[in-house]
């Protein structure tokens, strides 16, 4: 089983859900996250949320428990989906091995 974690600005949600359902993820969390940037870049292309690091960007965090095939095939997705947008606010996205887990279908 894998952890798949997405992270975008709230605009993207329907693009990610739409990339979930594509890859056969029915069922995910989501959050509502505020993140915060300490240093203070002069180059806006290079700051992730876009503007100074004191502005409040409202962004959402897409996770999901699912199998490596899954997992794999959604973080190629996402990986296209950001190439083809050529977006400042790329969507991220990282798998993370769940070793253990109680209350899941085997």
């Amino acid at each position: 089983m894998k952890l798949l974690i997405v992270t975008a600005i709230k605009e993207c949600r329907k693009e990610v859900a739409n990339i979930f359902d594509k890859m056969g993820i029915g069922a995910y969390s989501v959050t509502d996250i505020h993140g915060v940037r300490n240093d203070k870049e002069t180059k806006i292309t290079s700051n992730w949320f876009g503007g100074e690091w004191e502005e409040d960007y409202e962004s959402i965090m897409l996770f999901s428990f699912t199998n490596n095939d899954i997992a794999e095939n959604t973080l190629a997705a996402i990986d296209s989906f950001n190439k083809n947008k050529n977006s400042p606010f790329p969507l991220k996205a990282i798998i993370i091995p769940v070793e253990k887990a109680v209350g899941f279908p085997e």
